[in-house]
């Protein structure tokens, strides 16, 4: 489960973040971190340890000689939806992954970063929990998905669930860093008031590599001849710091 962190719009925030390894040997390596969700690109992220906002080298970090990351977040100004935090910590042999949700002092309506999907492209069906608040009529832009349990929304926090027909994903235009489609556009219609528009993507409807009888097939755009591919069997996708992660060469026909 991921940590919560609040913030405010476009107000330089300052999250710390404790180097206190388990073993009594020094350990070095390399942090990574990213925001994930559907306005990323607008938030500033720096650390204190390097001038690459996005990488960070410790080295000797000890039981008896801790040491502290902070990392400074300034938001987009206007209204966002909640964000990820993501922290990706590499010591030689040990990769370890922490989450940290984004969110606002007073926020209603989306509480997830993303959808999440089941039910196959095909016949899509997208959940993610949902203040309420008071309650109130949901409405869903769009004539691809519709709400599976109708339209009104009992007061407090609840999981929205839709359904979608099928191309409902593929008629996504719009697409978030990570190459997740977005889902359509939700509003929260009451007798006197409107709240909203909330617009977060699909996880798991980014690109994906699969891999049949040794053949890798590769969706277009994902890489290009001669690119490198680094593969691990969990987490989320990170360009390794160092030599330790397994890597996958690809030739000319990028299989």
């Amino acid at each position: 489960m991921a940590r919560r962190g609040r913030v405010l719009r476009g107000e330089l925030q300052v999250i710390s973040l404790n180097l206190e390894p388990e073993g009594v040997m020094p350990v070095s390596g390399w942090i990574q971190m990213r925001i994930e969700g559907s306005r990323s690109q607008e938030w500033v992220l720096s650390t204190d340890c390097s001038d690459l906002p996005e990488t960070c080298r410790f080295d000797g970090v000890a039981q008896s000689e801790t040491s502290v990351l902070d990392i400074s977040i300034t938001p987009p100004e206007g209204n966002f939806s909640n964000h990820l935090l993501k922290v990706l910590v590499e010591v030689s042999g040990f990769e370890v992954e922490h989450e940290i949700l984004l969110h606002e002092f007073s926020s209603r309506g989306l509480i997830g970063p993303f959808w999440s999907l089941s039910g196959g492209l095909d016949k899509p069906i997208i959940c993610t929990n949902f203040d309420a608040g008071d309650g109130g009529n949901i409405f869903v832009e769009g004539a691809y998905w519709e709400a599976m349990n109708g339209s009104n929304l009992t007061s407090g926090i609840q999981e929205l669930c839709l359904r979608g027909n099928s191309g409902a994903i593929q008629s996504s235009e719009i697409f978030d860093s990570q190459g997740r489609s977005f889902g359509p556009v939700v509003f929260l219609e009451r007798e006197n008031s409107t709240e909203g528009p909330w617009l977060i993507s699909i996880d798991g409807s980014e690109p994906s590599i699969q891999v049949t009888d040794g053949q890798w097939k590769i969706p277009t755009g994902v890489v290009s001849s001669g690119d490198i591919l680094t593969h691990s069997d969990r987490g989320s996708p990170f360009c390794p710091s160092s030599e330790i992660a397994a890597q996958v060469e690809l030739g000319g026909t990028g299989q």
